[in-house]
């Protein structure tokens, strides 16, 4: 028979991957996705296509349940809240650009859903005389994943050498 993207999840983690990738989540391995990333996989990643990193969140669960696992919405939003640190968001801007337009990080998963905190924001100011937008990331909140990042070395504390 086929070989599905989930065949290849649960292949994968018999070699015992530093990391995971999976370049489009659609198809009922998003859940042995997030399991590996939740035993010691960390850094791993896919994508799926929403409009926004709650969105994201959303689609996630819904297809996570639209493949027959028999999870309940709370177990299912715990086990994304400890799998899952950061949403990056790309888009095509009207002009044709692609971006990087918000990065988010997963707060604690209580109830039905884990939520998300905006941290970086691409912020449009305008455009130039060739009519590319122009405009600039912004750091727009506090957050536990710049701790993360220094811990892991991926950045520098300022002053840091």
């Amino acid at each position: 028979g086929p070989i599905t993207i989930r065949d290849l999840v649960k292949n994968s983690l018999r070699m015992r991957p530093d990391r995971i990738v999976v370049v489009e989540c659609r198809a009922g391995e998003e859940l042995d996705m997030l399991q590996a990333m939740n035993t010691g996989h960390e850094g791993s990643m896919g994508t799926l296509h929403a409009n926004s990193p709650g969105d994201a969140l959303q689609r996630l669960m819904t297809m996570i349940t639209m493949s027959g696992v028999k999870l309940g919405p709370e177990a299912l939003s715990q086990i994304i809240g400890r799998s899952l640190h950061v949403i990056v968001q790309a888009s095509r801007l009207p002009d044709g650009q692609r971006k990087i337009v918000s990065i988010s990080e997963i707060t604690d998963a209580t109830g039905q859903a884990p939520g998300t905190r905006e941290v970086f924001r691409y912020a449009r100011q305008g455009m130039d005389a060739e009519g590319t937008i122009v405009g600039e990331h912004q750091y727009v909140a506090e957050s536990t994943l710049i701790e993360r990042f220094y811990q892991a070395g991926a950045l520098k504390r300022p002053g840091a050498r």
